[in-house]
């Protein structure tokens, strides 16, 4: 699963977000709704408490969605808190997915734009960017997370899952 946002303040903050749209990956198909869309935000107050789901930094793409009213289901795995649990130097999605999986992910500033050209992601034509966008960040999540789970050792297994938990308490209390 993922979020696409317009940031509100400076910095990225899921109490304060607007949601723009979700995206949502079940093995290699995605789909991806503006929130504009009605038909899909009716999809999503049906089908997202029924999902078990994992996406990269889930902890905010669940506050984006609890703060603009939507059931988010349980996460189950998060690609984010499992990198850096295992050290890895390089926590961005698309600098792990480049370097496992030798692949160039969009990033955010192809789609919006950078310094006096960017635009809010609002503005970015939603069927064609914004969705391959998101669908890639839901897919690669999903692809990524069971990669990252497998390498625990020891406790680090129970230890994550114990994060994972802890992640959904900390939001229900910023909530």
């Amino acid at each position: 699963l993922d979020v696409e946002t317009d940031v509100v303040l400076d910095h990225p903050n899921e109490m304060h977000d607007k949601l723009v749209g979700v995206g949502v990956a079940f093995g290699e198909d995605c789909f991806y709704g503006s929130i504009d869309y009605e038909p899909w935000v009716e999809a999503l107050h049906r089908w997202l408490p029924e999902l078990q789901w994992t996406a990269h930094h889930g902890k905010y793409d669940r506050g984006v969605l609890r703060s603009n009213g939507f059931p988010t289901g349980s996460m189950v795995g998060d690609s984010l808190l499992a990198a850096s649990l295992l050290g890895l130097p390089n926590l961005g999605l698309k600098g792990i997915i480049k370097q496992r999986y030798d692949y160039n992910m969009i990033t955010y500033d192809e789609v919006v734009g950078s310094g006096k050209n960017r635009k809010p992601i609002s503005e970015i034509d939603p069927l064609v960017v914004v969705a391959e966008y998101c669908c890639a960040d839901a897919y690669f999540a999903q692809r990524l997370e069971p990669d990252l789970r497998a390498e625990f050792q020891g406790n680090g297994l129970q230890l994550y899952e114990a994060d994972l938990k802890l992640s959904g308490i900390i939001g229900d209390m910023q909530a």
